[in-house]
């Protein structure tokens, strides 16, 4: 959900600052638009499962709106005169950060799209709106649970998923359009910096495209930092991403109760000190080929550890490879096979361009990971 907020706020930097953009993304002076007040304003009461109608948008969405944000002029005109007369079109495009937020609601993808059916329903909204209201949830809901880019949009396809690959060269500003924009963004990301890279240069309303992108790129890479390229880095190599101190203070309440919820099923590349550089990859030799694992250890590799210390090497999810780093560095990656409900093996090790350490930052990861194995065994 934060993942939203940030690409609304980085589209409007990307407006006004482009120096700044490229530092860090968010400008200390940034402000939201509608589609990031929508995330701030809604996130609690559509988690909650609250019935949301016109009335909610206009009673629970001005106050958020009113506060100085960069919002269009139908809105801002539909504000004041506080009269549910705003644009068609951009009462569906505000439903669909509804749909996003839905992406990370409920236990299941079932709980996910019921929020997302109610919306739709309550609204009485048009045939693409109820696509839109099929895919992003489910898009979003795959990616947090650590589906690749492909197998994300594989269950969609032949029904809504091909829609959304073609619709991108759709030039119109609506909600299926918007979603096929931010999927190709992120489709071609390879973190979060570069999928907001890539969204808020949309030649169509790119705050919107940027805020669906975010919300995309946070399921599968997190957001919490930005890593640069050696050739931009300028003695910073990484910077933390968030909210401006502005934002921060007036919506504490509300940017905790996102934070707090905003949950993945594994441990994201952005939350690895790791670099974001080009890395040439070949197959290796391993002891660690074919091992096999329950689907409690399985689990337990996903979700992984933060580096300190005592744990120098550490494992990260991105797109079906599991990659092993240290402080900055890629070291090398694997794939985990399923073989069954509770049985998975260890298939095509490969080694980067520190190669020469690789089996030694797979004996260290693998160690801490049965450290903690034990640790929770006991408990």
């Amino acid at each position: 959900m934060l993942g939203a907020i940030i690409g609304d706020l980085a589209a409007y930097t990307w407006q006004h600052n482009k120096d700044v953009f490229y530092k860090k993304l968010i400008a200390d002076d940034a402000q939201l638009s509608e589609y990031g007040a929508t995330i701030i304003a809604l996130a609690k009461p559509i988690y909650q499962k609250e019935k949301i109608g016109f009335d909610t948008i206009e009673k629970q969405l001005f106050d958020y709106l009113r506060n100085e944000h960069d919002i269009a002029e139908d809105v801002r005109e539909w504000m004041k005169s506080y009269k549910s007369n705003m644009s068609f079109n951009k009462v569906r495009l505000i439903v669909n950060m509804m749909n996003a937020l839905a992406g990370w609601c409920g236990e299941s993808a079932d709980e996910a799209q019921k929020t997302s059916d109610a919306l739709f329903h309550s609204f009485l909204l048009e045939k693409e709106d109820f696509y839109a209201s099929l895919s992003l949830p489910i898009l979003i809901w795959n990616l947090r649970q650590g589906l690749t880019k492909d197998e994300a949009i594989q269950g969609l396809i032949g029904h809504v998923g091909d829609t959304i690959i073609e619709w991108k060269y759709k030039n119109t500003d609506s909600p299926l359009s918007a979603i096929a924009r931010a999927w190709d963004a992120f489709y071609r990301s390879y973190d979060f910096t570069s999928a907001i890279h890539s969204a808020v240069k949309s030649p169509i309303n790119p705050r919107l495209t940027a805020a669906i992108t975010g919300t995309l790129a946070e399921a599968m890479y997190g957001c919490e930092y930005g890593f640069l390229k050696k050739k931009y880095q300028n003695n910073i190599r990484s910077f933390e991403i968030k909210p401006p101190l502005h934002i921060e203070n007036k919506y504490r309440d509300e940017l905790y109760f996102i934070r707090k919820n905003t949950l993945v099923s594994f441990f994201p590349k952005n939350k690895a000190m790791t670099n974001v550089e080009r890395h040439h990859w070949t197959n290796a030799k391993s002891k660690y080929k074919n091992m096999m694992m329950d689907n409690a250890y399985y689990q337990l590799l996903k979700k992984a550890f933060y580096t300190d210390w005592d744990n120098r090497y550490g494992f990260y999810l991105d797109d079906g490879w599991f990659y092993v780093y240290r402080s900055y560095v890629l070291i090398c990656r694997f794939r985990v096979i399923k073989k069954s409900e509770d049985s998975f093996y260890i298939e095509q090790i490969q080694k980067g361009d520190e190669d020469n350490i690789y089996e030694i930052a797979l004996e260290e990861a693998f160690h801490s990971l049965d450290v903690l194995n034990k640790r929770s065994l006991r408990e």
